[in-house]
């Protein structure tokens, strides 16, 4: 019997786990966005669905140097609740970049969501 409850114990973790993984997995991959953009250009991030914020707070997404704090921002929108879609200024400076979108603003300022990388042709 006890042999069962510990080997029932162990599936119920891997199960959970299992669970926890497809979840980040899910909300990890909130957007798709191009790799590459001409400077100066339109970056256009399609959204997996309509984005909707929490009560009182925001999305917002930006184009940043990678190696920058959460707290930096270069080209910046907020995302309206709704959107499929949101239109970004490539950096006019060749380079590479990070598109990231950051959720729950205000209440955690710099909470980042989903990082991906862009280069600046």
């Amino acid at each position: 019997m006890l042999l069962a409850k510990k080997i029932l114990s162990k599936q119920a973790a891997i199960a959970f786990c299992l669970l926890a993984v497809t979840a980040i997995s899910a909300w990890a991959k909130m957007y798709s966005a191009p790799k590459t953009a001409a400077a100066g250009s339109s970056v256009v991030v399609t959204y997996k669905e309509a984005m909707a914020s929490p009560t009182e707070n925001k999305y917002w997404i930006t184009i940043i140097d990678p190696g920058a704090a959460d707290s930096e921002w270069g080209a910046w929108v907020y995302v309206e609740d709704g959107a499929t879609s949101t239109t970004l200024k490539a950096p006019e400076t060749p380079g590479t970049y990070e598109i990231r979108l950051h959720a729950n603003y205000p209440a955690k300022p710099y909470e980042v969501v989903q990082r991906s990388p862009l280069t600046v042709k």
